[in-house]
């Protein structure tokens, strides 16, 4: 225990009931005795163990003594915090002294020392990676693929992939979902995860493919891949009302070996001058419409750029830098921004021919180094052939018309008619100006009264729906419960994998929206310990642990166990409660 100054405590301890593995998040407490509201943590100290806050306890209590018939009162105040620490190496460490503020003066905690311990491994469990291909030019796009073979039931995985830390290389970014694949992230850079099952042999696969392409030429080793995973290895009888069976997990680690690439330099000799750093195959081609102009009207060209599946690094065609078009057509300088569809990146122009002895529009280069070929090459588009007339000038007559009959004497009738139509003083009305008259008539009343009755409304309506963060996030809490709940009845029309998924996910959105954490990195031990802190009910957070675990073993497992109907109302209950508990 830290130092006792003013009536406070101030120390630190973390929870060594189960080895903590590499790779692992594990939950250093930093708990105040005598104060019940939380501290200033200064947490720089723990930088290499990447500290998230992980929930806010407050464990004080009041207790009531009857003592020959004299009542006494005692209040024990004490705030617990939590912050979640990534294992990343194994051995003995011991976590430093940390600052802590309280009410204006710092304290300092004690100590803690720790054991990190290096994962099981197991055959259960393979990792295959590759990148390819393994020579390669600055600039290349490579393909990183890691296919992951399981043979039993997983939960917690995580990958570490030393290169996505590497500042060697540039990544794709990340690409829209599509069916049966999951989103994950992995050091910050996203990619697709896929499953799918092998056939006869009770085993799953999980894929992802990246794109990579180097910055710099020489050999660059690439560290081996880490997937960190618990898995299961047999079943326990529990203390929980709700399940007495639950899977017995411990960490395993499997890994890949390391590969070493090849990057070579691109060649200075024979470079294009329009040449900016694509490298692989592309194509280019060029439509236009209309073809059949009048000079100095618009003609839309478009470029379609392909041949490649990267198409990320493809940059705006320089038309005003070719000297045959830009001297044959007008090219604004603005620029419409790029499209993606049909494995094309689409640019759109408009050109105007600057005169009618323009004939076509002529070749577009594209410049790229071909790896295959160890050569730049200049790809170019078809000329388009084009009809330009010139353009007629207007004369008096065509803006006049072509009639030359004078218009004096046809106003002057047009006059004796009216003057002879109105000549009766009866036909004269008074038209005096009134300003309440004007206020009140109908048609002004209308446009001054509606804008002001719409005015207020709008500022009434603004003021009773007016919603701060707070408020927002304070609504999200509230309608957390209720919407968890919905999905997890809805989910019982699913079936099989479907209804484990939705019910996991259900799961992690009540615990993402009740503490305001991104559910969709949530695993099962992270909801473990905000639920276990913010209601101090181990029982009741370990139930919840169980059921999630559950839903990801069976999601990464051929051998499906599918949530039942008893299993799901236990869930909602877990949540009714647990919202009642942190309300």
């Amino acid at each position: 225990m830290g130092p006792t100054a003013h009536g406070l405590a101030v120390y630190a301890q973390v929870d060594k009931s189960k080895p903590i593995y590499v790779g692992d998040r594990f939950t250093l407490s930093i708990i105040i005795d005598g104060q019940s509201t939380p501290g200033q943590v200064d947490l720089s100290a723990l930088a290499k163990y990447r500290p998230q806050a992980a929930g806010t306890q407050d464990h004080s209590k009041t207790s009531i003594r009857i003592v020959n018939g004299r009542r006494s009162r005692s209040v024990t105040k004490r705030i617990v915090m939590n912050y979640a620490l990534s294992a990343a190496t194994e051995g003995n460490a011991t976590l430093p002294s940390i600052p802590v503020t309280v009410a204006g003066r710092v304290y300092r905690t004690n100590t803690v020392n720790i054991s990190i311990v290096r994962p099981r491994s197991t055959d259960k469990l393979d990792v295959e990676w590759s990148v390819s291909p393994s020579e390669c030019y600055v600039g290349q796009p490579l393909t990183l693929t890691v296919d992951w073979t399981i043979r039993a039931g997983v939960a917690n995985f995580s990958f570490d992939v030393p290169l996505f830390k590497s500042d060697a290389f540039y990544f794709e970014e990340g690409q829209p979902l599509s069916s049966g694949q999951e989103s994950y992230d992995i050091h910050g850079v996203p990619v697709l995860l896929t499953q799918r099952e092998v056939p006869g042999q009770n085993t799953i696969v999980v894929s992802f493919r990246k794109t990579l392409i180097p910055k710099r030429a020489g050999r660059i080793v690439l560290d081996p891949i880490r997937i960190y995973t618990d898995m299961v290895v047999g079943q326990y009888r529990t203390n929980s009302f709700f399940r007495t069976m639950a899977n017995q997990y411990e960490r395993f680690l499997v890994q890949g070996g390391a590969l070493q690439l090849s990057v070579r330099p691109l060649p200075e000799e024979g470079k294009p001058k329009d040449f900016y750093g694509l490298v692989g195959r592309y194509t280019i081609s060029a439509t236009a419409t209309p073809t059949e102009v009048t000079m100095g009207d618009p003609i839309t060209l478009t470029l379609k750029i392909g041949g490649n599946p990267y198409l990320k690094p493809v940059q705006w065609p320089e038309l005003q830098g070719q000297q045959e078009l830009a001297a044959k057509f007008k090219i604004p300088a603005e620029k419409a921004s790029p499209t993606f569809e049909g494995g094309f990146k689409t640019f759109v122009q408009t050109i105007r021919a600057k005169s009618e002895r323009v004939t076509e529009i002529p070749p577009i280069p594209l410049s790229y180094f071909d790896p295959e070929r160890g050569a730049y090459v200049t790809a170019k588009t078809k000329p388009i052939e084009l009809s330009v007339t010139r353009a007629r000038k207007l004369t008096n007559m065509d803006m006049g018309g072509s009639g030359v009959a004078p218009v004096n004497r046809e106003v002057e009738a047009v006059k004796k008619g009216l003057a002879a139509n109105y000549a009766n003083e009866d036909a004269l009305v008074n038209r005096g100006f009134s300003p309440i008259g004007a206020i009140v008539s109908p048609i002004n009343l209308s446009c001054w009264l509606l804008p002001l009755v719409a005015f207020l409304a709008s500022c009434a309506f603004k003021l009773t729906t007016h919603s701060t963060p707070e408020r927002c996030i304070a609504k999200h809490r509230r309608q957390a419960a209720s919407k968890s709940i919905a999905r997890l009845s809805s989910a019982s029309s699913l079936k099989g994998q479907a209804l484990n998924e939705e019910v996991a996910q259900a799961l992690k959105f009540f615990v993402g929206e009740r503490f305001d954490k991104t559910a969709a990195s949530l695993t099962s031990l992270e909801c473990y310990h905000l639920i276990q802190g913010e209601t101090g009910e181990n029982e009741l957070a370990q139930s919840y642990r169980i059921i999630l675990e559950q839903c990801e073993a069976s999601q990464y497992s051929a051998a499906k166990q599918e949530v039942d109907a008893t299993e799901l109302e236990q869930a909602k209950d877990l949540v009714r409660r647990i919202a009642k508990l942190t309300s």
